[in-house]
């Protein structure tokens, strides 16, 4: 038996064993870099979705910022408008007349009696009205702003409600 043919028997298996198993690993190699491509596909996917709910998530918080800012101003204005009363001073003549604040602690902030203009008021400007006499008129409010001359009752006096 010759040895030679033997080894050059095994050396042929293993050298087609060798490039087979390199056929495997390039086939492998192959079918991995598609499925490494199909996974960055989904990466992608994965990050486009991410990007549209964190741009759906600020233009939310965005949203909600305005509406606690619109909901903070309202609540001043109800607070403010609760701050006066509606109260007729002669036939028809209507004026807005603080509530005079009578609370004893100290914080909180002494008004003194005043009027404001109705129609500015109700349009969301607070405008005091001023005190007026003339021999023509008589007693009266004046809005510094439209323009408005409120006649008030003979006997009214301001202050008074």
């Amino acid at each position: 038996m010759d040895f030679s043919l033997v080894s050059a028997a095994v050396s042929a298996i293993k050298a087609s064993s060798d490039i087979g198993k390199a056929a495997l690993s390039i086939r492998d190699a192959n079918l991995l870099s598609l499925e490494v491509a199909r996974m960055n596909e989904q990466l992608l996917r994965a990050q486009d979705a991410l990007f549209r709910h964190n741009s759906q998530l600020l233009e939310l918080q965005q949203d909600l910022m305005e509406k606690n800012e619109a909901l903070r101003k309202a609540q001043e204005t109800i607070a403010e408008r609760a701050r006066y009363r509606l109260t007729e001073v002669s036939d028809g003549n209507w004026v807005y007349r603080s509530t005079v604040l009578t609370m004893g602690d100290e914080a909180a902030p002494k008004d003194r009696p005043h009027y404001l203009c109705q129609p500015c008021f109700d349009s969301g400007r607070t405008v005091v009205l001023q005190y007026s006499f003339t021999e023509s008129w008589g007693k009266g409010f004046n809005c510094p702003v439209c323009k408005l001359r409120v006649n008030l009752r003979r006997d009214f006096q301001p202050g008074q409600g």
